[in-house]
């Protein structure tokens, strides 16, 4: 579909799921024009945020849906950051 298509990332839902090159990952916002094509902007678990251009991504089918909902909210404080704040 993608592929063929292409998709309209300007109207996309924001926590659509797409296939990256890395992973599957949810759509945050898209931005026209940014550096080196890169517009797309996609969250992935933990809330790690990548931009990628517009020709690499895909949909992700709703029966291959592999990111649970949930997981792409604020993140939430780990031993990592209690040390941190010690």
């Amino acid at each position: 579909m993608a592929a063929t298509k292409g998709l309209n990332f300007a109207v996309l839902t924001a926590g659509t799921e797409l296939e990256t090159p890395t992973g599957i990952g949810r759509f945050r916002s898209y931005k026209m024009g940014n550096f080196r094509r890169q517009n797309v902007l996609v969250e992935f678990f933990r809330g790690k945020t990548v931009w990628f251009p517009e020709d690499v991504l895909k949909l992700v089918p709703a029966e291959g849906r592999q990111v649970p909902r949930g997981t792409n909210k604020a993140r939430t404080s780990s031993l990592e950051d209690l040390y941190y704040l010690l």
